[in-house]
């Protein structure tokens, strides 16, 4: 049987990337969307996927989407509202694809760090957002799903903060005083790293799993680009947007207060000293692929940097 993968999200950041580097190995990709006409999906049809309409909470479209496929690359949305959609979701897809009797391979993207979660400041003691907790729970959720369905092989990729958080859209919801005022507001501690990852690398790696699924078979890989201080981080947007971004350390105890409404906060607080174990050189000599820099990542979205900063006060 011709190998057909299968993309979730494929409209997303993952999700399209995987499909784009998917299509430019020449493999067959079907790309489940919610509806066909969006710019995002139509973009991948002419690059020749084949678009699958469905939603992940209909089960019955998840069968259908199944059909024909050896692997799927699975990434689902988290919920915030504590409703438990993220689990649940990712449940309709692997449950849909072991229903298939074709899926062998299931590539899932977590997020760094869900193997040492009980070992974050605050976990025991009920301290973390519950928010937070429940963010990283439902991931970890979902990691034992894949694990145990009985794909023939699964493999889980743990990519830390994105790239683009730092240029819109993103900016808004992640550092709105950065869009607003060229401030990046940040409770991370002076001088420590921020693993980063651009989404596209995340999609060269998801194609370079699932098109040789067994090299890198039921394992979890922590994955990232570049690891850099928020001066650095700061100093780069600076070089490529014209603009002087300026750093707000915010105090560790208004911070600690702040942390209990903000996951963004919260994470910034203790999320450091976990997600900087690994060394990218090592992950890019594995994969023979050479991963994007903060700076590189800024240049080939240059456009975007401007537009981002430009309209900052």
């Amino acid at each position: 049987m011709s190998t057909t993968i299968l993309v979730t999200g494929a409209t997303g950041l993952q999700g399209g990337a995987t499909a784009r580097h998917l299509l430019a190995r020449g493999l067959r990709v079907h790309a489940l969307v919610r509806t066909k006409q969006s710019a995002a999906a139509v973009d991948l049809q002419n690059r020749g996927a084949v678009l699958i309409e469905g939603n992940f909470d209909r089960p019955e479209q998840l069968k259908n989407a199944c059909q024909e496929a050896t692997a799927v690359f699975l990434n689902v949305s988290p919920s915030f509202r504590g409703d438990g959609a993220e689990l649940r979701q990712a449940t309709n897809v692997v449950r849909a694809a072991r229903a298939s009797g074709t899926v062998t391979t299931l590539v899932y993207t977590s997020v760094c760090a869900v193997d040492q979660r009980e070992q974050f400041p605050g976990w025991v003691d009920g301290s973390m957002s519950s928010v937070m907790k429940g963010y990283f729970e439902s991931k970890a959720a979902i990691e034992e799903l894949v694990r145990s369905a009985g794909f023939m092989h699964w493999t889980i990729l743990r990519p830390p903060v994105f790239m683009t958080n730092y240029l819109l859209p993103s900016v808004r919801g992640y550092f709105p005083e950065l869009a607003k005022s060229c401030t990046l507001r940040t409770a991370m501690p002076t001088g420590k790293r921020t693993m980063l990852i651009d989404p596209n690398d995340i999609g060269r790696l998801a194609a370079a799993v699932l098109a040789a699924p067994t090299q890198f078979s039921h394992r979890a890989l922590d994955i990232g680009g570049e690891a850099l201080k928020t001066e650095e981080i700061a100093e780069a947007i600076s070089e490529i947007s014209g603009r002087e971004i300026a750093i707000d350390q915010i105090p560790r105890d208004l911070a600690e207060g702040l942390a209990v409404s903000s996951p963004q906060v919260d994470a910034q607080l203790w999320f450091w000293q976990l997600q900087d174990k690994f060394e990218p050189r090592e992950l890019e000599a594995e994969f023979g692929i050479n991963l994007t820099t903060f700076k590189g990542f800024l240049a080939a979205n240059r456009e975007l940097a401007r537009q981002t900063f430009d309209q900052a006060d």
